[in-house]
């Protein structure tokens, strides 16, 4: 900024004149290749600070970086034994409810310490119940099936049945003793009347085609002479079809 003044000399000829006028200041305006030159950041600056100020600066910066680093693995390490403490407690804690309920389950199980031996016994009593009764013959029905397999003209007389230990004795001593005796359900022995020869035969075949019997054998049959009817008599072999399997079944 420049500041430039004019003015004239006073000479002795003149008339003086009234108060003196300031002369005007001219101001002149900034020129924008100074401020260009002025704000310039390119000037070399000189590098005064001595060379062992300037280690000790970076000593002391890498003292405080190296005692941030350890402040930061401190809390880290604070956070994780806390962390591993509070786990440790919760762990206890869960071990100590689980080992609660153990004795509690322990206490539990005492009480019911005769339960597997009654199960064996019962285990036990059903064993020896189907060994005992699975040889039971549906009596009933058997005889309800007769009744409507009988032929028309046919009539019996008398029905006698023979199951289990008997059966099988009876069966034994009739076979040598080179056979193998196979298991037999029973014997039934059927004794009727007839009033043709083909009845009989019809009823023999009827008794082969049940499922309930086997080995049907007429043993005898004979003519009354007075009447005319046949009497007869037969005998067949109990199947496994004729027992009713519920004692079997209890045991499985």
């Amino acid at each position: 900024m420049t500041t430039s003044y004019s003015a004239t000399p006073p000479t002795g000829s003149e008339e003086p004149r009234g108060p003196e006028q300031q002369p005007p200041v001219q101001v002149a305006t900034p020129q924008a290749g100074l401020d260009a030159l002025l704000n310039r950041r390119d000037f070399p600056t000189p590098d005064l600070i001595p060379p062992a100020i300037l280690v000790r600066r970076q000593v002391r910066r890498s003292k405080r970086m190296v005692a941030f680093a350890l402040l930061g693995v401190f809390a880290l390490l604070a956070g994780l034994f806390v962390m591993g403490r509070v786990q440790l407690a919760s762990a206890q804690a869960e071990l100590s409810v689980a080992q609660q309920r153990l004795r509690d389950a322990e206490a539990e199980k005492a009480k019911y310490a005769e339960v597997p031996a009654v199960y064996a016994a019962v285990d036990a009593a059903r064993a020896e119940l189907a060994q005992a009764m699975g040889n039971e013959v549906q009596v009933a029905r058997l005889v309800a099936n007769l009744a409507a397999i009988m032929p028309p003209d046919v009539s019996l007389t008398g029905v006698s049945m023979v199951i289990g230990e008997e059966a099988n004795q009876s069966n034994a001593s009739a076979k040598t003793t080179d056979e193998a005796v196979e298991p037999l359900v029973g014997t039934v022995t059927f004794s009727g009347e007839a009033a043709t020869f083909n009845d009989v035969s019809q009823w023999i075949e009827t008794l082969r085609n049940n499922p309930d019997y086997q080995n049907v054998i007429l043993t005898e049959v004979s003519r009354g002479d007075e009447s005319g009817l046949y009497t007869f008599s037969n005998t067949a072999e109990l199947t496994d079809q004729a027992l009713s399997g519920r004692y079997v079944e209890a045991e499985r």
